[in-house]
């Protein structure tokens, strides 16, 4: 299956914004990282993808090194995750 995270940036994205997707044991435990978003285009659709195994569970992680968010005083920011092109997280605004 194709995971897509689509993070959106503000104006300050590369030295604000990352996000990270690790494999879940099956205790809900951290397993492995199997994406890794940093060094975010800042004002930018900052697009990864990576080929996951639709039986297991992953968790997203966004950082954000100021806690003023993404959105919305300098830019509009957000994250949205896709599994084969269908929404399981829709596009979402998060602020400080």
């Amino acid at each position: 299956a194709l995971l897509e995270v689509d993070f959106g940036t503000d104006a300050y994205g590369k030295e604000d914004n990352s996000f990270k997707v690790f494999q879940l044991q099956n205790n809900g435990g951290i397993k492995k990282r199997r994406m890794l978003g940093i060094n975010l285009e800042s004002n930018e659709i900052n697009t990864k993808t990576k080929c996951v195994n639709k039986s297991k569970c992953y968790k997203l992680i966004v950082y954000d090194n100021f806690g003023d968010g993404a959105c919305c005083t300098y830019g509009k920011g957000y994250y949205q995750v896709k599994l084969d092109g269908q929404d399981v997280v829709p596009k979402t605004e998060f602020e400080g």
